[in-house]
């Protein structure tokens, strides 16, 4: 009853469509795994190494706005952020006040404020944090925070004196998130397009095999 499904009485069409067919399933859906795995890690270096450099050009601003005595000004530090902020694919940045800071110049704007464990954590630890999250609509992104410590040498100015902290006392920490949803969009698109590419190919395939077993290949009567 079930002699005609066994691989040995298919057809030798039947045979080489399944073997071509399944051979190409397997290495084509496997390299485009591996490639899009690639591309998302890929993607995550990158924003990290922004998250990085955001937080540098933040406390480069803030130590020219506090060279230049401006600093003082609410106004002036929200622009700073605001600017920083239209940056491509930047979600949101916060400058928050430690301790040290808090108890010299007082807690500062309600966005100024420590907000949660993690910046608690950087704070304490010193370390900075790097996570990988997705929002409320599943949207991918990375969150950065990074701790400012004082120094008698922070791009040729001194932290210390204006901030009366030991050298290495932590002053606060940014905290920057990166939206990874675009470059995920392109990698879901670039997918899609590889999947469609792929069915054409097999569609192509089963009927060149077909066509190519009857023209040159005899078959037994």
């Amino acid at each position: 009853r079930y002699e005609r499904f066994k691989f040995k009485n298919w057809s030798l069409i039947s045979k080489l469509q399944f073997l071509i067919q399944m051979s190409l399933v397997v290495v084509l859906s496997g390299a485009q795994l591996f490639v899009s795995a690639n591309l998302r890690e890929e993607s995550k270096i990158l924003a990290e190494e922004k998250g990085s450099q955001v937080a540098n050009e933040i406390i480069d601003g803030a130590n020219l706005l506090m060279v230049t005595g401006q600093i003082g000004e609410p106004e002036n530090r929200k622009l700073l952020l605001h600017k920083i902020s239209t940056g491509v694919n930047i979600k949101s940045v916060q400058l928050v006040r430690a301790q040290p800071v808090v108890d010299l110049y007082g807690p500062g704007l309600p966005e100024e404020q420590i907000r949660d464990d993690v910046q608690r954590e950087v704070i304490a630890s010193r370390k900075a944090r790097i996570t990988f999250d997705k929002d409320a609509k599943g949207a991918p992104f990375l969150r950065v925070v990074t701790p400012y410590a004082a120094s008698k040498d922070f791009h040729g100015t001194d932290c210390t004196g204006c901030h009366q902290a030991e050298e290495g006392t932590i002053l606060g920490a940014s905290d920057v998130t990166i939206d990874l949803a675009p470059d995920y969009a392109r990698i879901n698109h670039m997918e899609v397009q590889t999947v469609l590419g792929q069915v054409a190919l097999h569609v192509f395939l089963y009927f060149f095999i077909g066509f190519s077993v009857k023209r040159y290949v005899r078959t037994p009567a």
